[in-house]
């Protein structure tokens, strides 16, 4: 449940909110070959440098939605690989 309050209004609103997450996961695969591995670490490896702000970005490759394609999406990319062999990780899909 969420709580909306205001200082202009005297009364909260309280709204119940469902979310549903379906194969969170599968952000990871970014070839989308239906398995995260190491494929999809060399690209997103490959891709580190490159910005929204370029024609070719691929945004399969920002794993955070930053903006940015970094060190950071490796590593979000690589625990992925950790979880498929056997790890458990939570990966949801974020957007900005």
């Amino acid at each position: 449940m969420l709580t909306f309050t205001s200082p202009q209004v005297s009364n909260a609103i309280t709204v119940t909110v469902k979310l549903s997450v379906i194969n969170a996961g599968r952000n990871c695969d970014v070839n989308r070959d239906g398995v995260s591995n190491q494929a999809d670490v060399q690209l997103v490896t490959n891709a580190i440098g490159t910005d929204i702000t370029q024609p070719d970005f691929n945004l399969r490759y920002d794993l955070n939605r930053d903006g940015f394609v970094t060190m950071g999406d490796v590593q979000l990319t690589q625990a992925c690989v950790a979880r498929a062999a056997g790890y458990m990780l939570y990966l949801p899909l974020i957007r900005k």
